[in-house]
């Protein structure tokens, strides 16, 4: 469920890149960017359920 944000502003920006709305699409891409990053590290930093 962490990704999700993610791909919706990418979507979103996509989106607006299309209608001609270069800011929008570029705010929505760097959001995403962050949310993808905030994912990253949330899937990163977690300890590991199985023993290796």
């Amino acid at each position: 469920m962490l990704i999700l944000p993610s791909i919706l502003l990418t979507l979103i920006g996509t989106w607006m890149a299309m209608r001609g709305s270069r800011t929008y699409a570029l705010t929505c891409w760097v959001l995403a960017m962050v949310t993808m990053l905030g994912a990253m590290y949330g899937h990163m930093s977690d300890p590991l359920n199985i023993d290796l």
